[in-house]
């Protein structure tokens, strides 16, 4: 099995679902892809792209609520359970029933959680246009701003749009970085991000990671500024 991040979320690269599922198909080899940061972002076609599972966080992109995933998979693959207990169904029996989805989602569901991710489904598929254009054009914009400030180390390649700005301070911590602007009420996040390979990558880890800016787009082009015009000042 290969297992591919398809947008970094500490970066912001995207790689070529397309040519890794080729190459997969190819050989014969499983591809998990995890669409955590692009689901809502990017268009996702699984037959097309030769994907076999994709596992998706639906708090972003997708807007739902914090605490619901989703484990799309083909009919070739089989996937056992991780947790056991009740369903709600066949509560007479002391197995879990092997028809999915119940075989993998043991105990009481997250009705609301799955309500949000319905909701989140239709907005975005309804404006899935409107959204991008307007964090890629912020995106854009911030990435121009933070390589005008020579102090600061831009991680987050110029043609990398999607709303993931990672940077740091030469010579600050960015734990530093993340308190100053949290007392400005600009909401960052500072260090590994889940993700201590790319910061090997980026040698990155034996100064505490990066500072992460992702950009929404209920975001405004004034906040951007302001954010820009705040690491100017700490600078």
């Amino acid at each position: 099995m290969i297992i591919v991040n398809h947008t970094s979320n500490v970066t912001g690269a995207t790689c070529n679902i397309s040519s890794i599922g080729k190459m997969c198909k190819l050989h014969n080899i499983i591809l998990l892809v995890d669409g955590a940061q692009s689901a809502g972002h990017i268009k996702i076609d699984m037959i097309k792209d030769n994907i076999d599972i994709l596992a998706i966080a639906c708090h972003k992109g997708l807007l739902a609520m914090q605490g619901i995933g989703l484990l799309i998979f083909r009919k070739h693959i089989k996937i056992s359970p991780l947790k056991f207990g009740g369903t709600g169904t066949y509560s007479e029996d002391l197995t879990l029933p092997i028809s999915y989805p119940e075989s993998l989602e043991a105990g009481t569901g997250a009705t609301p959680n799955i309500f949000s991710l319905n909701a989140g489904l239709k907005y975005v598929k309804k404006h899935f246009e409107i959204i991008n254009s307007k964090i890629e054009s912020l995106t854009k914009f911030l990435l121009e701003k933070l390589k005008e400030i020579k102090s600061i180390i831009v991680y987050t390649h110029k043609d990398c749009h999607h709303g993931v700005v990672s940077f740091n301070i030469v010579g600050v911590p960015c734990s530093d970085v993340v308190s100053y602007l949290n007392a400005h009420n600009v909401f960052v996040r500072g260090g590994f991000h889940c993700a201590p390979l790319v910061h090997k990558h980026l040698k990155t880890l034996q100064i505490g990671g990066t500072v992460r800016i992702s950009i929404s787009s209920f975001n405004h082009i004034w906040q951007i500024k302001r954010v820009v015009k705040l690491l100017k000042k700490f600078v």
